[in-house]
């Protein structure tokens, strides 16, 4: 898979299927990494999921913050999902991903 390497040499992976859309999979980066001045520079539309119930990076101190920072992102908050979206929320959040890809 394609990766960026950012200056703090954090990698984000990404995926083009076609269509002008990549989706951007940032997990994993350095937690002293600061993206807040490179976010208004994405002019794309970018889907933002997290768990409400998420213990370890919780929604407050990123995707709500990450969104007001992207021009076109869409949040989708899964009520009562923990850090990663598998298992009982795997089929919801694949169902918003695909209708976020084909909108």
């Amino acid at each position: 898979m394609p990766t960026i390497i950012a200056k703090d040499g954090a990698r984000i992976f990404y995926k083009d299927w076609g269509g002008g859309r990549p989706v951007v999979f940032s997990h994993g980066w350095p937690p002293e990494t600061d993206f807040n001045g490179d976010l208004p520079k994405i002019d794309i539309p970018v889907l933002v999921a997290h768990g409400d119930d998420d213990q370890i990076v919780p929604i407050q101190a990123a995707a709500l913050k990450t969104v007001k920072l992207l021009p076109n992102a869409t949040l989708k908050v899964y009520s009562g999902a923990p850090h990663g979206l598998n298992g009982a929320y795997e089929r919801e959040f694949n169902n918003d991903l695909l209708a976020f890809l084909a909108d």
